[in-house]
Formats: structure tokens, C-alpha cells, sequence
């Protein structure tokens, strides 16, 4: 669950002039970098600002940013309070888009995910001798199909992940997926494809597949235990 997979790359980048690598930037990483960064504060950051020199200066400030994530990256709490830390010392938070925002979101809910404590959930359906229900998501997108059977969708269901299967309800309709029944499944940001024994394919998606994908993560260490 470590793996950098909240796609970045597009983001935390501002134009900048076209002395910006060759001029700019060389003078700059003498003054501030990522070895003194978390050490700077308002009045530093005012000395080294120009008006003439406004632009590079955000983007340099943001290139900083990109360089500390690329090299820290991990879904952990403190990874988190360094990133809002740095974000704050740059004095950039008013300077992020919509799309950058939102990434910050969702770093912080699969860090949540990850970390929070795991409690049994009371449910309406009937469970397994040793049956433990951890997850719950509404809204979940669920389709699945086999050799014989055209693929088959199935919107706005429930979704309850437990340690020994998958549970899909759909107002009467009631799907389940033991976990030994699963052969692989593969994540992407759209949906989560799962394929069984017999090679069926199930897909799953969410408003936020991140925190899908890190719930499933989660349930597969506590069944390898």
C-alpha cells in the first residue's frame, strides 16, 4: 500500500519564465532547498521575492514541493503533517488549484483508510461462524461477466467487505464473493477488477477508488495472518 499510485504528475507546476532553469533556479537552490526548506519562514521567503521576479519565484516554490513528494511519498500520518507543513512554509495553500486540492484530499482519506481502527459493523444480513464485517460503502458501482454471460451493471449498491468475503446488495438482491473464490485483481483509478477461479470478472467503483482500493489492501493482511 506504499506504492505512489495517486497520479501527481500533472500537477504542481507553474509557468515561468524562459531564464527560469538556467538563471533562476541555480540562483535560488543556493538560498532555499529541500535541506533548509522546514526551516524557513515568512520573512526569509519576503527577502527572496521580487516583484520582476514573481512568477519564477511560484514556481520555483512549487518545484520545491514536487521534488519533496516525489522523494517522501507514503501514506502515513506523518507523511501527511510534513506535506501540510511544507505546503505552509512555502506559503502555498492559497495558490493551489482545484486538482491539487483534491489530490491533498485524497492522500488524507487513504491515509485515514489505512490507519484507522478496524471495528465489527452491525449488519442486516446474516454472517459466517468467525465473521468479522469491517467496511461499508454506499453508492458502489458493481458489474460483472463470465465466458457465457454478457457483462451486467448494477449501480448505487452497498458494499460490506468483511474477513471472508464480499458482500454486494442491491435492495433484494444479494451478491456474495468468498475470498478464496479470488484468483487476482487489478486497481486502477476507475475501478477495481477482480477475477475468480473460473475467470469471471467482477468490476467495483466508487467516488473515491483510492480508499476502495485501500480498504482491500487492508483486508488481505488480515486474512494473510
Amino acid at each position: 500500500m506504499d506504492a505512489k499510485f495517486l497520479n501527481k504528475d500533472i500537477f504542481f507546476t507553474r509557468s515561468h519564465s524562459k531564464t527560469f532553469f538556467d538563471e533562476y533556479m541555480p540562483k535560488m537552490s543556493r538560498r532555499l532547498n529541500l535541506h533548509n526548506v522546514f526551516s524557513t519562514n515568512k520573512q526569509i521567503l519576503t527577502n527572496y521575492f521580487s516583484i520582476k521576479e514573481r512568477q519564477d519565484f511560484l514556481a520555483y516554490r512549487f518545484y520545491l514541493l514536487k521534488q519533496w513528494i516525489s522523494k517522501n511519498e507514503k501514506y502515513t500520518p506523518e507523511y501527511v503533517k510534513k506535506l501540510d507543513l511544507l505546503i505552509n512554509k512555502l506559503h502555498l495553500w492559497n495558490e493551489l488549484n482545484s486538482f491539487e486540492r483534491q489530490w491533498i484530499l485524497d492522500v488524507n482519506d487513504i491515509v485515514f483508510a489505512k490507519t484507522r481502527n478496524l471495528k465489527s459493523l452491525i449488519v442486516d444480513f446474516e454472517t459466517n461462524r468467525k465473521e468479522i464485517v469491517v467496511f461499508k460503502y454506499d453508492n458502489i458501482q458493481f458489474s460483472f461477466a463470465s465466458k457465457k454471460n454478457k457483462e451486467k451493471v448494477i449501480s448505487y449498491c452497498t458494499m460490506y467487505i468483511s474477513n471472508q468475503r464480499l458482500v454486494i446488495i442491491k435492495g433484494v438482491e444479494n451478491f456474495n464473493l468468498n475470498w478464496k473464490q479470488i484468483k487476482s485483481y487489478h486497481f486502477s483509478t476507475q475501478k477495481i477488477c477482480i477475477t475468480t477461479n473460473t475467470d469471471s470478472k467482477f468490476y467495483l467503483s466508487s467516488n473515491n477508488n483510492y480508499v476502495l482500493h485501500t480498504s482491500f489492501c487492508r483486508i488481505f493482511e488480515i486474512i494473510k495472518k
